[in-house]
């Protein structure tokens, strides 16, 4: 396996990517009323790249922090799957 280190440091930000997609999903905008509060959402079209970005709409709309949760989990899920590739994959992929 010529590019192991390669490989491992993609598959480490795969991973990575993973769990930060998962991770704490509420902020406080600026002002200490439980309307300041937001959900961070994931954006995410494919591939290796996405956003995390911060909706206070959604808490506005009613969205409760389960659903957010649920929805970052169900893009992570499918981000983990689309990403992970055996070595062999990999190396056809981006070499």
């Amino acid at each position: 396996m010529e590019k192991q280190k390669e490989y491992e440091k993609y598959m480490k930000q795969v991973t990575d990517g993973f769990i930060e997609m998962q991770g704490e999903i509420t902020c406080n905008v600026g002002h200490k009323s439980d309307n300041s509060t937001g959900f961070k959402i994931v954006i995410w079209d494919g591939g290796l790249d996405y956003k995390i970005e911060l909706d206070g709409g959604l808490y506005i709309k009613g969205i409760t922090m389960d659903e957010a949760r649920k929805y970052n989990g169900k893009i992570a899920l499918k981000y983990l799957k689309e990403n992970s590739l055996r070595y062999d994959e990999w190396f056809e992929r981006y070499n």
